[in-house]
């Protein structure tokens, strides 16, 4: 399968409580889910309520063209997870986000057949509504949504969705 993502990228491992321990390469962390890797997600949310949702692009290595966070991505060796979480978000969907802003939600760790990761979850509530430029190579659509409807759409079973995001929207959106 063709990928634009990059199986070469050096990402940190870390143990169960988000501490680094080693490091490994972005294709080994997406084929051994004995490997704990970092990253962040952020849910935005608009001015009327409502949550960013991202589909993810077809050339995704994983979830291609699945529902997922407003922004997700990994944090990079020796990188910072509130960095990280700026840094997406500009490349992701085109918005810059005052640090001050970003509220800090929690971590988690997830596990599947595939991967295991450690999140740092992230809040932003846009202060105005700005336009948003969905990065190709990352993002296939974005589209806000009241959290009556995003409800109705984690339960959908036609809806595909990331599985560990879905995870994080039902522990952290939806509880």
């Amino acid at each position: 399968m063709h990928t634009t993502d990059p199986q070469g990228e050096v990402f940190p491992v870390v143990n169960e409580r988000g501490e680094v321990i080693g490091r490994t390469t972005r294709r080994e962390a997406h084929s051994d889910p004995a490997i704990i890797h970092p990253c962040i997600g952020i849910f935005i949310f608009n001015t009327r309520g409502e949550v960013l949702l991202q589909k993810r692009s077809a050339t995704k290595d994983l979830g291609p063209n699945c529902w997922t966070l407003s922004v997700g991505g990994h944090i990079r060796y020796e990188g910072d997870p509130r960095e990280t979480a700026i840094r997406e978000a500009e490349e992701e969907v085109g918005i810059t986000i005052p640090p001050k802003q970003l509220q800090f939600m929690g971590e988690t760790l997830t596990r599947d057949a595939v991967e295991s990761e450690y999140w740092y979850i992230y809040r932003y509530d846009m202060q105005e509504e700005v336009p948003l430029t969905a990065h190709p190579d990352e993002v296939a659509e974005l589209r806000f949504v009241p959290l009556d409807e995003l409800r109705v759409m984690i339960n959908d079973p036609t809806v595909q969705w990331s599985e560990d995001p879905k995870v994080l929207i039902q522990r952290y959106i939806l509880q």
